[in-house]
């Protein structure tokens, strides 16, 4: 006997749960997110025939009611492929619309440089990426990890540099005084900016999310956000 449910619970069965009881959880495992993460992965990759992904069986009816039943079967080739598909697609420089590299050059300038790379993402922005510092050979993140995105006509969208958690020197030099002030009196006693650090620019302006204690972002003028 399989297991089947009515077509009125199909948009239910994609969204985030929690068990019941810690006990379940614990028995028979599971997070709640398989589904809702299927789902958002397959929204990702309109190129491809979904039916690879999530395949949907209508054809059984119910002995009691004589409606339509949906059987769900995950193809994990399908999510594989999906996962694949999404990840941004690399591309050279010269590939670029001049539109999109003139913006880098004046909305973020630091990124004008022979090491940065160039992709695509799946929503068709342009992703210029720079890392600055670390050593992949003793496997240490890099001090500073700066992206722009950029839409195809140039305009601009934000710019990120997401500090390492290691350097304390880069952190002191990249963030604004002001923040790191505000920052160290939420903390008290705490260490100053434990864990990484996410600088980010964009037309509405700059903000910082930083660990002050709790983990929280701050405005340009040093004032909590969120």
């Amino acid at each position: 006997m399989r297991t089947a449910f009515f077509n009125t619970l199909l948009e239910a069965i994609f969204e985030e749960y929690e068990q019941a009881s810690e006990i379940t959880a614990e028995q028979y495992g599971g997070t709640g997110l398989g589904l809702p993460i299927s789902q958002k992965i397959s929204g990702r990759i309109s190129p491809l025939d979904t039916s690879n992904i999530l395949l949907i069986d209508t054809t059984q009816q119910t002995e009691k009611t004589g409606g339509r039943m949906k059987k769900l079967t995950i193809s994990l080739m399908g999510l594989m492929l999906a996962s694949l598909y999404a990840q941004d697609a690399k591309i050279a420089e010269k590939d670029v619309p001049k539109k999109v590299v003139a913006a880098r050059n004046k909305k973020a300038a630091v990124l004008k440089n022979k090491n940065t790379t160039w992709s695509k993402n799946a929503a068709g922005e342009f992703v210029a990426e720079l890392k600055i510092g670390g050593n992949p050979d003793e496997e240490t993140p890099p001090d500073q990890t700066l992206t722009a995105r950029f839409k195809e006509d140039g305009t601009w969208i934000e710019t990120e540099n997401v500090l390492s958690p290691y350097n304390e020197t880069v952190k002191k030099k990249i963030v604004p005084k002001n923040i790191q002030k505000a920052c160290a009196k939420l903390a008290g006693d705490g260490p100053f900016m434990p864990g990484g650090v996410t600088v980010k620019q964009t037309p509405a302006g700059l903000t910082v999310e930083a660990s002050c204690g709790d983990r929280v972002t701050f405005n340009k003028k040093g004032k909590v956000v969120k």
